[in-house]
């Protein structure tokens, strides 16, 4: 399961590595057909689905192995309202 990582000293080749936010976003984007925020990767990081690593308080990169292989799915169908209702009384 990918992990938040730590910045070192290799400094540059290991930036290559590594996506932003609005990189990976227009990565998924582009493999998934459909447009997916930025916001959306840093979910993907929490849920440890994309490995992360933070470069400061509001700075986190996203690995570029990862955010490749990741393949954003469809979203289910969800029951209408009148059916929620219906199935609680």
């Amino acid at each position: 399961m990918p992990q938040e990582q730590q910045p070192n000293s290799e400094g540059d080749n290991q930036l290559q590595e590594w996506y932003t936010a609005s990189e990976a976003a227009k990565k998924l984007s582009e493999t998934s057909g459909k447009r997916i925020d930025p916001d959306y990767l840093f979910k993907l990081g929490r849920l440890g689905k994309v490995g992360t690593m933070k470069l400061g308080k509001r700075v986190t990169l996203y690995s570029k192995k990862d955010v490749d292989s990741y393949r954003v799915g469809g979203r289910g169908r969800r029951p209408a309202k009148d059916e929620k209702q219906a199935n609680a009384a």
